[in-house]
């Protein structure tokens, strides 16, 4: 059993050594720091559980770290926040990283594992999503809409697939309840920026400068990501931000601060807790 707060600890102490002017010099100090001999036993035990093990996990990561370019796109602003992306993204990889992957869109947009959070609970979904304008016309109504209301939605592109696990509906549920019971009445629904993503989709994410991780939990249906930025405007990111650490700290998700999405992935535990629950309900 691993203690991801002691591994999440670690993460920190490595990320803040990383510091230093100048991107060739983080460069330097991160590659040093993941050097197996170096690092702090929480983390080599997390990433041994990793379907490849420690050793190409790190092979991974530095291989990540010495392409990193800063860029508008990705959520990592500097390398310090690329290590932690990596590094955070570990525990999902521990969780999920044994189960097939989603290798095309078209196989996302057909299993019949993953449902549509537009849809969950017969209609009365809390939770929002706009999905990719797929046509040139639909994609100059979207921007003449941004130019009338600017700020009644995200600035996002939208997600590319609005499906994902039943239980991560549930999920969403769940922490759009928890977020609406102390946020003021006004505050806009919760807003879920991306879903299930095909490796297919990932690497052409990846080719765009974003940083999308590869393996991700993106790709097996038990992550999203969720609008922050947003509700700045609203006065109520903070109130988001403690419900989301709260059910970390439940041991129900893995949270990564990725700016104006943080990315959100369930864990087996709260999954299981979910399934038993639905199947209860549905027996009622």
């Amino acid at each position: 059993m691993i203690a991801l707060g002691s591994y999440r600890e670690a993460v920190d102490d490595l990320v803040s050594d990383v510091g230093g002017v100048g991107l060739e010099v983080q460069r330097r100090r991160a590659t040093q720091l993941l050097d197996p001999s170096r690092l702090a036993a929480e983390i080599t035990r997390a990433l041994e559980l990793t379907p490849d093990g420690a050793s190409r996990a790190v092979a991974s990561m530095s291989r990540e770290i010495s392409e990193y370019r800063p860029n508008t796109r990705s959520a990592a602003a500097d390398l310090p926040s690329l290590v932690r992306i990596l590094m955070l993204a570990q525990i999902d990889a521990m969780w999920w990283g044994h189960v097939p992957a989603y290798r095309t869109t078209h196989t996302v947009d057909s299993t019949t594992e993953l449902v549509d959070v537009r849809s969950a609970r017969q209609g009365r979904s809390s939770v929002r999503c706009r999905v990719q304008p797929r046509t040139r016309v639909h994609r100059l109504a979207r921007a003449v809409e941004r130019r009338i209301v600017p700020d009644r939605t995200p600035r996002t592109a939208g997600v590319v697939s609005p499906r994902t696990r039943p239980e991560v509906s549930m999920l969403l549920e769940e922490i759009s309840a928890d977020f609406h019971r102390i946020a003021p009445p006004e505050t806009p629904p919760l807003w879920v920026t991306s879903m299930t993503r095909s490796i297919e989709h990932q690497q052409h994410l990846r080719s765009l400068g974003y940083s999308a991780v590869l393996p991700s939990a993106h790709c097996t249906g038990h992550a999203v990501d969720l609008e922050m930025r947003w509700f700045e405007r609203f006065g109520v990111c903070e109130v988001l931000a403690d419900v989301l650490w709260a059910h970390q700290d439940e041991g129900r998700v893995n949270v990564i601060n990725e700016g104006q999405a943080w990315h959100v992935c369930i864990s087996p535990d709260a999954l299981a807790g979910l399934r038993t629950h639905d199947a209860a309900r549905i027996e009622d």
